[in-house]
């Protein structure tokens, strides 16, 4: 409720003073006032979005992650046609190799290019010269936006 007079205003404003004053100093001796005044500026912005919420285009949305989990899906089928030769197929037909598990897939693609590789990492995916390792990255960068949003 606000103040009814200026006295009460003013009384208001020490009593508050004095509570954020040991924050204050303490952010002072940590050297962090430019992360607080950081917070401060964009306390507003972030204060109207608790009060109204974001508007966000749902069709969009769902949109984005559609045409994501597309992309995810044909470069998983790219990964396991480069990798036919090498990656054994379960009962039902599917390929029995986790494209989330680095150490299957690092040995898959060893297996196809008769290569060692340091690792799976985005960086040595780029190197390589063999049509799984853009596959692959495709299929990272895909699946994580599908699950992400």
């Amino acid at each position: 409720t606000p103040p009814r007079d200026a006295a009460a205003a003013k009384r208001r404003a020490l009593e508050a003073l004095q509570a954020i004053s040991p924050a204050m100093e303490a952010v002072a001796s940590r050297e962090q006032q430019k992360v607080a005044r950081l917070e401060s500026l964009v306390l507003r912005a972030f204060a109207a979005l608790e009060h109204r919420g974001l508007a966000i285009d749902e069709v969009g949305w769902r949109a984005l992650v559609h045409e994501a989990a597309e992309k995810r899906d044909r470069a998983r089928r790219e990964v396991f046609l480069a990798l036919e030769d090498v990656v054994s197929r379960d009962l039902f037909g599917e390929p029995d190799l986790s494209l989330d598990n680095d150490a299957d897939v690092r040995a898959a693609i060893e297996k196809a290019t008769k290569m060692p590789l340091p690792d799976v990492a985005k960086s040595t995916l780029k190197e390589l010269d063999h049509p799984v390792g853009k596959a692959l990255l495709g299929y990272r960068e895909a699946s994580k936006i599908v699950s992400t949003y």
